[in-house]
């Protein structure tokens, strides 16, 4: 008898060990994801900057072309395509000089964004605005307000920052140049835009502001989603990060999920489609 009590004892524990080892494998999955997730973005994030910051110490000489142009004539590399700009008009040639198309307008200031082959020109203190891809011109917009910055998706939607010297403003544009949706920004709420970044498939735009709190500088990193996400939430901002006593110049899409905020002391990642998560916050030591 007491050894038939031993024996359903011995079999409890088994099942029971074998039901408390689940959650304990699903647990260790769940951590491997998540450590594979912040590996793959920190390899991402150090592709970037090793992008940005890498030197070259020589060159061979491949082409050479004569052009005339005048010293406001600027330069972008835009898909193994050399994009030309100036104040007069913009053109797209390939690296023997072959030309692809020229577009003329009148701008002031030209600053220039591209997302692979899709390229926006805008007049920086003007209102006018010029798209471009591969093909030519795709379509352009007069803005009411004096641009600050812009920032295109691969598809050709345009994310821009606009002053009138009182308040700001961030507006959406399609590619053809429509004004798709506006969010006005004042400076003690939520505080003046420093930089903006689009995703790659321009579902969400990524806005770093700077305002006072209290005496205390600080930013807000906000994340706007005009589509379906976004509809019924305040000013369309899915996600939102106050950072304190820091100030954050510069934003940028590593790819259609990933972002970077790059502050003064550091750098935080972010992460998502629709509704983007803060994932790491790095510090410099």
């Amino acid at each position: 008898m007491l050894n038939a009590i031993r024996k359903r004892m011995r079999r409890a524990r088994r099942r029971t060990g074998k039901r408390s080892a689940r959650p304990r494998r699903r647990q260790k999955r769940i951590l491997q994801l998540a450590m594979v997730s912040a590996l793959l973005a920190i390899v991402g994030l150090g592709v970037y900057v090793y992008e940005s910051n890498k030197t070259y110490s020589s060159y061979k000489v491949l082409n050479t072309s004569e052009r005339e142009e005048n010293v406001s004539t600027q330069y972008l590399e835009v898909e193994g395509n050399l994009f030309t700009y100036s104040k007069e008009g913009a053109s797209l040639q390939d690296v023997k000089g072959n030309v692809f198309w020229t577009v003329p307008y009148e701008m002031q200031s030209p600053i220039v964004d591209a997302c692979d082959s899709t390229i926006v020109a805008a007049d920086q203190g003007g209102t006018t605005m010029v798209l471009f891809n591969r093909e030519g011109e795709m379509g352009s917009a007069q803005t009411e307000k004096n641009i600050v910055k812009v920032c295109v998706a691969k598809q050709g939607v345009v994310a821009v920052i606009l002053d009138d010297g009182s308040d700001t403003w961030i507006n959406f544009y399609d590619s053809k140049g429509n004004l798709i949706a506006e969010n006005q920004a004042r400076i003690d709420e939520p505080g003046y835009p420093l930089d903006i970044a689009v995703s790659e498939d321009g579902q969400l735009i990524m806005v770093t502001y700077q305002f006072i709190d209290g005496a205390e500088i600080a930013s807000y990193v906000a994340f706007y989603n005009f589509g379906t996400a976004g509809q019924g939430r305040i000013d369309n901002i899915v996600s939102g990060y106050q950072y304190n006593g820091v100030v954050i110049p510069q934003t940028v899409y590593l790819n259609s999920s990933t972002a970077v905020a790059f502050r003064d002391d550091g750098f935080s990642i972010y992460k998502g489609k629709q509704q983007t998560e803060q994932k790491s916050d790095e510090e410099e030591t």
